[in-house]
C-alpha cells in the first residue's frame, strides 16, 4: 500500500471520528435539553391555573384569561392530581354544574372571583344529575380525597326538587369521599335547597368547616338535608367548625346546619353550645 493510500485511509478515519464526534454531542445536548425540561414541566403542573367565563368562553380554550373555558366541569381531566388547582370565575355570573364538575385524588383546589375588587361575587349553582341504572341523583361540584377545598369571594347554592325522585346520600357541592378534608369559605353566601354543603360518613369522612364573612340560608321548604355538613349514618359526626362573622338568616340555627350532641362532644368549635343550639 502506497503512502498516499494509507494517507487517504488516515483522512477517512479521522473524519468518520470527527462526524461521529458531533452526532454524539448533539446527542448529548439533546439529552441535556430533555433533562432540564423535566423540572420545568414539573413545576408547571404543580400549580394550574383555570379562568372560566360563562357567557363568552370555550370549552375548547386553553384557560388562560385571554382565552377561558366555559364551564366547571371542563376542568375534569385537565387538572393534575397533587397540584394546586386555582379557578377563577368570571365576576358577576352565574355558573352552572349540572351532577359532576370535577374530582382529584388530592390537592389544593380555590375557587376565586376573577374581577375587579368590589366587583359582584360570581354564584356556583349545583344541581345533581338523574342516572338512570340507578333511578337517583347524584353529582358534586368539586370532590376531593385529601387536601383543602377553599372558596374566596364566591356565593355557593344547591338545588334539587326533591318532588323528582330520590337524592344519593353522597350527594353535596363539595363531593363525599371515603376520607377527611378541610373546607373553607370565606366572603360568600351559602344557599342550600334540598342538597348539603357537604356530606360526611362518621368513622369513615370526615369534614373540617371554616367559614369567615359568610351569610347561610335554606330556601323556604327545603327539606331537613339542606344542611352544611350532612351526616350519613346515625353516629353524628366529629366536626371542626370555625367561624368569623357568620349570619345565619331568616332564624336558622346551628342546630339547623350541624348534627351535633346536647353536650357538643363531637364538635370542636369556637362557638359555645348555647349558640350552637339556639339558646
Amino acid at each position: 500500500m502506497s503512502l498516499e493510500q494509507i494517507g487517504g485511509l488516515v483522512d477517512a478515519a479521522n473524519r468518520l471520528t470527527n462526524e461521529v464526534s458531533e452526532k454524539l454531542s448533539a446527542i448529548d445536548e439533546k439529552v441535556k435539553q430533555a433533562t432540564d425540561s423535566v423540572p420545568g414541566a414539573m413545576r408547571a403542573l404543580s400549580q394550574q391555573t383555570f379562568y372560566i367565563d360563562a357567557e363568552y368562553g370555550n370549552d375548547s380554550g386553553d384557560g388562560t384569561e385571554a382565552d377561558p373555558i366555559k364551564s366547571i366541569n371542563e376542568i375534569n381531566g385537565r387538572a393534575v392530581n397533587g397540584s394546586e388547582i386555582r379557578v377563577f370565575l368570571k365576576a358577576g355570573q352565574v355558573h352552572y354544574v349540572n351532577g359532576f364538575g370535577f374530582s382529584l385524588s388530592t390537592g389544593m383546589v380555590g375557587f376565586y372571583r376573577w374581577g375587579e375588587a368590589g366587583s359582584p361575587n360570581p354564584e356556583i349553582i349545583f344541581t345533581p344529575i338523574y342516572q338512570q341504572v340507578d333511578n337517583i341523583y347524584r353529582g358534586y361540584v368539586v370532590a376531593l380525597s385529601t387536601g383543602n377545598i377553599l372558596f374566596r369571594y364566591c356565593n355557593l347554592t344547591t338545588e334539587f326538587d326533591s318532588s323528582l325522585g330520590e337524592m344519593s346520600s353522597q350527594s353535596s357541592f363539595v363531593g363525599y369521599t371515603n376520607s377527611a378534608i378541610s373546607v373553607l369559605v370565606h366572603n360568600g353566601r351559602i344557599r342550600l335547597k334540598n342538597v348539603p354543603l357537604t356530606a360526611v360518613y362518621s368513622g369513615y369522612s370526615g369534614r373540617d368547616l371554616y367559614l369567615s364573612t359568610v351569610t347561610v340560608e335554606k330556601v323556604a321548604g327545603a327539606d331537613s338535608v339542606s344542611k352544611l355538613v350532612r351526616n350519613r349514618n346515625g353516629t353524628n359526626h366529629t366536626l371542626k367548625l370555625d367561624v368569623y362573622d357568620v349570619v345565619l338568616r331568616d332564624g336558622l340555627t346551628w342546630g339547623d346546619l350541624v348534627d351535633f350532641y346536647p353536650d357538643g362532644r363531637n364538635i370542636l368549635s369556637n362557638l359555645d353550645l348555647t349558640v350552637l343550639s339556639g339558646e
